[in-house]
């Protein structure tokens, strides 16, 4: 990190559609309002679905999870 490099902790995070793509709202704290008492920062991110997707897969990946397994098809709910 360099010393000009802004450091928070995000506490919370929202998201909608818009049209194929998503807006996704993260809410975060810098170092310097922790304590503060001032409402979080919200930065708010546009992305198509393939980026979150991607961004998705990346943060199971470092957080040592799994993503959820996925619900049976047409074909599994007919034999399962």
């Amino acid at each position: 990190m360099e010393e000009n490099d802004r450091v928070g902790v995000l506490v919370g995070w929202s998201s909608q559609t818009f049209g194929p793509n998503l807006i996704v709202d993260l809410q975060s704290y810098e170092r310097s309002t922790w304590n503060s008492g001032e409402n979080p920062e919200t930065t708010r991110i546009f992305m198509t679905r393939n980026q979150a997707a991607l961004l998705a897969s990346h943060l199971f990946e470092i957080s040592g999870n799994s993503p959820p397994p996925r619900p049976p098809g047409r074909f599994g709910r007919f034999f399962g």
